[in-house]
């Protein structure tokens, strides 16, 4: 079923290099090559902002630069974009409040 919450809506087509990154803590083993955002996507991660006047969770909404909800602190610097950012070995990231 569709909505069904237990079937990925993201999946990795193609088998290839990986890089492991580190969100919020956790390992996660990721295709070399995508952006933050569809990595975390792939995990069925939040790949987005917290929203700071709400707090609700936030999500990469437009993966093209534009519209700023998957603001992160990414490798230890606030306010990137995780969907322009490529995935790199080692890279950490977490959410951040904006």
């Amino acid at each position: 079923m569709r909505d069904d919450p237990d079937i990925p809506r993201f999946r990795q087509l193609t088998e290839g290099p990986s890089v492991e990154i580190i969100f919020e803590g956790t390992r996660l083993t990721v295709p070399k090559g995508i952006s933050l955002a569809a990595a975390l996507l792939l995990h069925g991660l939040p790949a987005g902002r917290i929203g700071a006047l709400s707090g609700s969770q936030r999500c990469a909404y437009c993966l093209i630069g534009q519209c700023f909800d998957c603001t992160m602190t990414i490798d230890g610097v606030p306010y990137r974009q995780a969907c322009l950012t490529p995935v790199s070995e080692g890279m950490t990231a977490e959410r951040q409040v904006a």
